[in-house]
């Protein structure tokens, strides 16, 4: 009877760890779950070299400006969107005209001080 007893309380052993090594594999799993996107799922969808967004202006901007092309023979729109598109195109997280803004406030709109010691 001993031989028995202790034979089915092994197996029960072997049955308690391997529940626990899989209980705990799973936790180790939902928390440290890392996916392949980019910054772990917290990036903007980008397309090229424009954010998703700025790609659907830029081609309902283009049927609009084709439109009114061959319609009506009006230049204008075209070249908005063409500006439009060049103004939003990212490069590290910053696009075009953010550069420009940030170049104007440094160079033109905000207040430079040098404090000179000797």
């Amino acid at each position: 009877m001993s031989i028995n007893g202790g034979a089915i309380s092994c197996v029960d052993y072997i049955i308690q760890g391997i529940t626990y090594f899989i209980r705990e594999f799973k936790k180790e799993t939902e928390e440290e779950t890392v996916y392949m996107y980019p910054d772990n799922l917290k990036a903007k969808a980008t397309l090229w070299l424009w954010e998703l967004r700025d790609l659907g202006i830029i081609g309902i901007g283009l049927l609009i400006s084709v439109f009114a092309l061959s319609q009506l023979g009006f230049m204008a729109p075209i070249v908005i969107t063409a500006v439009y598109a060049f103004l939003t195109i990212k490069f590290e997280d910053t696009s075009i005209l953010n550069f420009i803004r940030y170049a104007c406030a440094f160079f033109l709109l905000k207040q430079q001080n040098f404090e000179w010691r000797l």
